[in-house]
């Protein structure tokens, strides 16, 4: 083992010093040269003939020199570099093939670059929180019969039940999306936010970059408002200051004091992802959480206020099954006002599956739309290869002729071909990079953990190694249709007058068919989308909304208060809106039809009406 590695340092030392080494030989061997051709003189050699004997009684100086180079450094290597070196003459001599094959590569590598970044940082990657597998979204069920009604919110005053009878099941946090004002010195800015339970960063994993978490006490309605910040609000809109701690604030007119800032670091889903549900002006990163503050009729159990979202992490050893029946039995004391035959359960939900939701299968779905269209890259590769490879028929039979053995010609075409490959590579993950910054800006809201989406190290070994998968790819079958050929076929085989053989035609149909075959494949999937697309757009199609604007405004409650200034501002809005010259009509509502983004309010009838 001890000369082994004596070896290998040795052979690392030579390969550093390799100018060095080979002026040395050179001196050497001009040496010897020297006294040979003295040893000729003295003997009486006539002079013409002294430097030619002189050579040849030496021998093969160029010998010489490989197997000098092979104590030195490590054959492979010095192979390897001379391959590569020749690979890139080569692709010089065909600037069009190696400029369609970089593009073509380019757009194979960086889309599969790209959708795998998405695909790692959405569906493969663990969620940000301490022991992420032990977190769940906790939701409420309604059986009317046969009827199952999974219901988007949970009660506050049915969780509450669940805190008082089923506490052994693990650490239930209680959050409600809200949106807020917050009143600065020079302007209101509306900001989104969580009402959040005091426990919520407990359950989380999460500690406060600076300050503290919420009290216990701070759930209830009366026991004290207060604020924790993100830090990206907290650089943007307080310039990173780090006193902020204990200040108070201006959140709806009221005083929020600043319990601390999160880390910058910090993830926390989106509100349709926290609900699983795209309600139309949900879908706002949330900036802030302030305490709980429960109001006296959110904590009445019932079938009411369905207005809140339950995360939650198990206890050690206690199964999701058993949490549900234990969640189930505190479930059944939910009073149901008088709706008989309605049965609540409640169900429970991997927290990152939660957040994921449907898009994990579009998701793979695209990625294996991508795989298609790269090995599509590599059939046309082949191709474009085993064209060229004719034309170079008369090189690789003069080089079998020679003594090159079928490996070496494998090899050389594997270097050229990953050569090739990394060039490709580079400009891929390049676009794939520019790609990846545009789809996080533009990208719809509906796919889950967008902010997180990047191009980080294990990205970058999966493009690597699809490159060098794409360079086996496309290179092996060229490769070994000209290495099983005879040397001597192959020379006469490069005659001006010589037709393609049957070999050779073989391939290419073979090729054709392969790309025949994986573009049906992308065309009949770009057709069936194109179909659900028209379909969805039908289904969608319930009025002329071609010439319709919307505007969305919103009034902070501290500056109307006032109902008649409520109304006073909608009637100026809808004037002001009518009497632009260009709007035919113009009218307000609440809610967009068919967002989603509606409130509903039971109506109670003591008696039906007779008719």
């Amino acid at each position: 083992m001890h000369e082994m590695f004596r070896v290998l340092r040795a052979r690392i030392k030579a390969f550093l010093k390799r100018r060095q080494l080979e002026r040395d030989l050179d001196e050497e061997i001009a040496f010897h040269l020297a006294e040979k051709r003295q040893e000729l003189e003295e003997v009486g050699m006539a002079a013409q003939e002294v430097a030619m004997t002189a050579k040849r009684q030496f021998g093969n100086a160029s010998l010489a020199k490989e197997r000098s180079r092979e104590a030195w450094i490590f054959g492979s290597v010095e192979n390897t570099m001379r391959d590569v070196k020749y690979a890139v003459r080569v692709l010089r001599k065909a600037p069009a093939f190696s400029v369609i094959a970089l593009l073509t590569l380019a757009f194979g590598i960086g889309a599969n670059t790209a959708i795998f970044s998405v695909v790692r940082s959405v569906v493969l990657q663990a969620l940000p929180y301490q022991e992420p597998g032990q977190l769940y979204k906790i939701q409420e069920v309604a059986h009317d019969g046969a009827k199952r009604f999974p219901l988007t919110c949970v009660a506050a005053g049915n969780f509450l039940l669940w805190t008082r009878h089923a506490s052994s099941v693990g650490d239930l946090s209680l959050l409600m999306p809200s949106t807020d004002y917050l009143n600065l010195k020079d302007e209101t800015v509306e900001i989104t936010g969580v009402r959040a339970s005091a426990n919520l960063f407990r359950v989380l994993g999460i500690q406060p970059w600076i300050g503290h978490s919420f009290s216990t006490d701070e759930d209830y309605m009366g026991k004290g408002r207060s604020v924790i910040l993100t830090y990206s609000l907290w650089k943007r809109l307080f310039q990173s200051d780090s006193g902020i701690v204990g200040r108070t604030i201006d959140l709806n007119g009221f005083p929020f004091v600043v319990n601390g800032v999160l880390p910058e670091s910090f993830y926390f889903p989106r509100q349709n992802e926290l609900y699983g549900t795209n309600i139309a002006g949900w879908t706002h990163s949330i900036e802030y959480f302030v305490n709980l503050a429960l109001q006296p009729n959110e904590v009445r159990p019932g079938m009411q206020m369905f207005n809140f979202a339950v995360i939650g992490r198990l206890r050690p050893g206690i199964s999701p099954n058993r949490a549900n029946e234990q969640l189930d039995v505190a479930e059944a004391q939910v009073p149901t006002g008088g709706l008989t035959g309605v049965k609540m359960e409640v169900e429970l939900h991997p927290l990152r599956a939660a957040i994921v939701g449907d898009a994990e299968r579009k998701l793979w779905m695209v990625m294996a739309s991508a795989a298609v269209v790269l090995l599509l890259v590599c059939v046309n590769l082949a191709g474009l290869l085993i064209a060229k490879g004719v034309g170079r028929v008369h090189e690789i039979g003069v080089r079998a002729a020679l003594g090159a053995s079928r490996l070496a010609i494998v090899r050389q075409f594997l270097i050229e071909a990953l050569t090739i490959s990394a060039g490709g590579g580079a400009l891929g993950v390049v676009a794939a990079y520019w790609g990846v910054r545009v789809l996080v800006r533009a990208a719809p809201v509906e796919i889950p953990r967008l902010p997180s989406i990047a191009i980080d190290g294990r990205v970058l070994l999966f493009s690597a190694a699809i490159t060098v998968s794409a360079a086996v790819l496309f290179s092996l079958v060229p490769a070994f249709w000209l290495s099983r050929r005879s040397s001597a076929g192959m020379v006469r085989a490069a005659g001006p007058t010589t037709t393609v053989d049957r070999a050779i035609s073989r391939i290419h149909q073979a090729v054709a068919a392969i790309e025949i075959a994986f573009c049906t494949v992308l065309l009949v999937s770009a057709i069936l989308l194109a179909q659900s697309l028209v379909r969805v757009l039908r289904a969608n199609a319930w009025g002329n909304v071609s010439h319709v604007l919307t505007l969305g405004f919103s009034a902070p409650p501290s500056h109307y208060q006032d109902a008649s200034r409520r109304v006073q501002l909608i009637t100026d809005v809808i004037e002001s809106a009518r009497n632009v010259p260009t709007v035919e009509a113009a009218g307000i509502t609440t809610a967009l039809p068919f967002t989603g983004q509606a409130w509903g309010n039971d109506v109670d009838f003591k008696e039906a009406p007779q008719t």
